[in-house]
């Protein structure tokens, strides 16, 4: 076989390779739901809310975003992708993250946490934590993505309705005010 042929064959395979592995990962990252639960049977998107975290916020004090009732749209979702409620196992955190609008940072946080407790409760405590990243102070970071926790809140969102708070953690003394939008979302797994 002549060399130019040989090369083209060779080339050839390399980007079917490459087109190969690209494609296993794209297919890899569009399927949306985590696998640390089970299989996804549906994720439950929620209004993003836009608020000011205050400027003068000092540590030890956290401050507070609650948000009281939401409706959980358990009934709703189970409707629209014809699901019974016996084949969800567990419900839990999908995605949260926390944006700055104006261009500010984050970096005078230590942490921030997302809970969902019961609308009877005064507040939700640690134990109702569904996200959470720490160690945040000196990063420059205008995007904050939560770690979801493995806790399984089916019980309280099958309920129809729960209160949501966001805990932020300062490090040190903030200096701005931050326009901010937290979005997230739950997924229910079988």
């Amino acid at each position: 076989m002549p060399n130019r042929a040989r090369r083209l064959l060779t080339m050839t395979s390399n980007h079917f390779r490459h087109f190969l592995f690209l494609g296993l990962l794209a297919g890899l990252l569009a399927t949306g739901c985590r696998t640390d639960w089970g299989e996804c049977l549906f994720e439950i998107f929620y209004e993003p809310i836009q608020f000011q975290l205050p400027a003068g916020l000092a540590f030890p004090n956290s401050w507070v975003l609650q948000q009281i009732p939401v409706d959980s749209r358990y009934d709703e979702f189970l409707d629209d992708t014809n699901t019974s409620p016996d084949e969800v196992t567990a419900v839990g955190g999908a995605m949260a993250r926390l944006i700055a609008l104006d261009g500010n940072d984050f970096s005078g946080l230590s942490s921030v946490a997302l809970r969902f407790c019961a609308v009877s409760e005064p507040a939700c405590t640690e134990a109702d934590e569904v996200f959470f990243l720490g160690d945040l102070f000196g990063r420059r970071q205008t995007t904050l993505r939560l770690n979801p926790g493995l806790r399984n809140i089916k019980p309280l969102v099958a309920s129809g309705e729960f209160q949501m708070e966001l805990i932020v953690t300062p490090a040190v003394s903030t200096q701005t005010n931050i326009s901010c939008r937290l979005e997230y979302s739950l997924e229910a797994v079988r």
